[in-house]
């Protein structure tokens, strides 16, 4: 590198002929390019170590623990009488067994006088929305 012969008088104007200031801006400057050199280590030693915590973690995050299921015993279903209607194929129910072959459908049991009936919320619904103009 060649240096320009207004080197040592720039040199000269910005820090003076004190040498102590010159020393003083020499340290500083070494200190300052040791601690960008440090810092330039540790990312290259921290990059590969980063990556395999991240890896690890994915892993551990990916398979969960597998704990084996405990059986339990097997419970015999409660037989309850079937009720029947005579002469007929057809089987009494109660109105919770009703209600649940109807699943997720808005349905009740009203009773209007002294009789109870099944009303179907959504097939009303449509047929107000089937006469609307």
């Amino acid at each position: 590198m060649n240096r320009s012969p207004d080197h040592p008088r720039l040199s000269d104007d910005v820090i003076g002929s004190n040498q102590s200031a010159r020393a003083a801006s020499l340290v500083a400057g070494v200190s300052a390019l040791r601690r960008k050199r440090a810092r330039r280590r540790a990312v290259r030693a921290g990059g590969p170590m980063l990556a395999l915590i991240v890896v690890a973690g994915w892993l551990s995050w990916r398979a969960p623990e597998t704990k084996p299921k405990q059986s339990q015993p097997a419970q015999a279903p409660i037989s309850t009488p079937v009720e029947t209607i005579a002469g007929t194929p057809i089987r009494v129910i109660d109105d919770d067994e009703l209600l649940k072959l109807f699943g997720d459908r808005p349905v009740a049991i009203v009773k209007v006088g002294g009789e109870r009936r099944l009303v179907l919320f959504d097939e009303a619904s449509a047929d107000r929305t089937e006469n609307t103009p």
